[in-house]
């Protein structure tokens, strides 16, 4: 993701679908935390982690506070399955 951001310097506004490839079983243990309730499902969100780069430009400890996972705008990104 962080060469994608910085490579075609793409953000949010340019955004608005990314698809992201995980095996199996990768998918079935963390596949389904779209919107995390929690730092534990941020930390092993795939769709957050994604949404917190490309929003933020970075990834620390700062994006799996309670006032970045539950911001609307980072969580809209999360949106969908599949």
């Amino acid at each position: 993701m962080f060469d994608l951001i910085e490579g075609y310097g793409i953000g949010p506004d340019q955004t608005r679908k990314l698809r992201i490839s995980l095996s199996k079983a990768a998918f079935e243990m963390h596949g389904g935390f779209f919107r995390p309730k929690g730092k534990f499902e941020a930390l092993i969100s795939p769709h957050y982690i994604v949404a917190a780069i490309l929003h933020d430009r970075e990834l620390t400890l700062a994006q799996f506070e309670p006032t970045r996972y539950n911001d609307p705008e980072a969580g809209a990104v999360c949106i969908g399955s599949g």
